[in-house]
């Protein structure tokens, strides 16, 4: 993988194998004191490996402390068992002994490149279907020869894999990031193209015959306009976000993308059929859809939406931006103009960052950043432009604790920051080689604080982000504070969230 901008800088890539042959027939040397901090609460064994580093093993699975911090290895996506017995080493890596046989966790020196070829890889061999791209179902025992493609929420994850293979492009002049564009923004499109309701696109399609196919639940219709088709409704503003988001990317980048007529006709469709129906999506039946809902009647007037009005106000203009810059039609401009001026959607984007006593939704701060995104450049100088980056900063900075990659370089992009690009590096490097769902346990440590209010699901949370080698395998929209989660290894995200985060950042010069 070629690069205008030269390799990031080397790291240690964390990466677990087993069942292994027996461990290698080292000495370990017991530590003369374990350092503080410590995260289990109790530990058996305790070795000090050949580059200085402290591992401790034992009940509650094994820690290693280099470099001044602590790390653990606690659950399948480490160990076959987490009572480790013994420790010994080979190099750099450590092999651990557990109840059910050793592990052997490698430390294997890359780059962000190297490991943008891993995602990309595994993306491309079980999580893109038709040019659609999301997380699969895989055999009992997180087995991946056989898998299942879980259908939904088509638009929002296909449009951010579209937008990584664009920014892919702008950085290293690929022409097979070029083809994965191309293919998955035909994708995207067929989802407005399948409902036969102009402006309306599907939150799914689904080819009959289609293999490898796990269906979920939700609305269903036949498709009158691809024969053969089905195709899922209750299309969300999630769904139009990463539309929108899509379209910008791909029209700015892709000077010779074969789709960018049809990009701009779709956008405009889309954007037509809500300006025709008071800016709501209505879909079969002349039902509107529960969360595509941008009206100013409701988000400054009815108290049920409170909570999405900041969003809401944030997006809608992005989607107009954006059809504006397209199609060259006055009309969307005027839209916003006239949001902007009559109904204050600029102000109330200020606040679009929710806080107590609302419930904090990770999923909604995914969708405002890639507002951000495109409004930035759209955006020309002025009051409108000075009330948007008020509303970026003081979102960022609720943000910052939490080192998301993608939140961290959208902001920094727009307004330089060397601290933000620092934590979002390091949380594209501890990012799990391994993106099956298996469980991971962080409440029993001693180095964490529970918080006492659950989150938006019930689940207990921490005050502090651990790493997300740490924690359950998750996307920009996951919630980073929780404690405990995932599952039994079956469920394997895509790599597109990776990607995404790491494209943009090259493509705008920060790693």
């Amino acid at each position: 993988m070629s690069s205008k901008g030269g390799a990031s800088g080397a790291f240690l890539q964390d990466i677990a194998h087993y069942p292994v042959p027996d461990a290698p027939p080292s000495r370990p040397v017991p530590p003369d004191k374990v350092p503080p901090g410590c995260p289990l609460p109790t530990w058996e064994v305790a070795a000090v490996g050949p580059d200085g580093d402290v591992w401790v093993g034992g009940e509650h699975g094994a820690a290693r402390y280099s470099k001044g911090m602590w790390r653990c290895f606690w659950g399948r996506r480490w160990l076959p068992a987490n009572h480790v017995t013994e420790l010994r080493f080979d190099g750099l890596d450590a092999w651990l002994r557990t109840d059910a046989g050793w592990s052997r966790i490698e430390r294997r020196p890359m780059t962000l490149e190297q490991k943008a070829e891993h995602y990309q890889r595994l993306t491309e061999e079980r999580h893109t279907l038709g040019g659609f791209v999301a997380r699969c179902k895989l055999s009992p025992g997180g087995e991946p020869s056989h898998f299942y493609r879980s259908v939904d929420n088509d638009g929002l994850w296909t449009g951010l894999y579209v937008a990584a293979q664009c920014f892919r492009f702008a950085s290293t002049a690929d022409a097979e990031a070029t083809r994965r564009a191309d293919e998955s923004m035909a994708a995207l499109l067929s989802l407005e193209q399948a409902t036969g309701i102009p402006g309306f696109p599907a939150r799914s399609l689904v080819r009959r015959g289609a293999a490898n196919v796990l269906w979920n639940e939700g609305e269903w219709f036949e498709s009158e306009t691809i024969p053969g088709s089905w195709w899922k409704g209750d299309t969300s503003s999630d769904e139009l976000s990463g539309h929108f988001f899509a379209y910008h990317v791909y029209w700015s980048l892709m000077p010779d993308g074969r789709h960018r007529e049809r990009v701009a006709a779709t956008c405009g469709r889309i954007l037509d059929h809500l300006l025709g129906n008071d800016y709501r999506l209505i879909g079969p039946g002349g039902l509107p859809t529960r969360w595509a809902n941008f009206r100013p009647s409701s988000l400054n007037d009815d108290p049920e939406w409170d909570h999405e009005r900041g969003l809401n106000s944030l997006c809608i203009l992005a989607f107009l931006a954006v059809g504006h810059l397209l199609t060259g039609n006055p009309a969307y401009d005027q839209a916003m103009q006239r949001l902007i001026e009559q109904h204050g959607y600029m102000r109330n984007a200020i606040t679009q960052k929710m806080l107590a006593p609302y419930e904090v939704n990770h999923s909604d701060d995914q969708l405002a950043f890639l507002a951000y995104y495109s409004l930035a450049r759209l955006i020309p100088s002025g009051d409108n432009r000075e009330l948007l980056l008020d509303s970026l900063r003081r979102s960022i900075e609720i943000e910052r604790p939490e080192r998301c990659s993608l939140f961290n370089l959208i902001a920094a992009a727009i307004e330089p920051d060397e601290n933000l690009v620092a934590d979002a590096r390091s949380t594209l490097e501890e990012w799990p080689w391994d993106l099956r769902d298996w469980e991971c346990r962080n409440s029993f440590r001693t180095d964490v604080e529970i918080d006492p209010t659950p989150d938006r699901f019930g689940r207990r949370q921490l005050t502090t982000v651990l790493p997300p080698s740490e924690r359950p395998v998750y996307r920009w929209n996951t919630n980073p504070y929780v404690a405990d989660g995932g599952g039994d290894g079956t469920m394997e995200e895509d790599g597109a969230a990776w990607l995404l985060a790491f494209w943009l950042g090259r493509h705008h010069g920060l790693l």
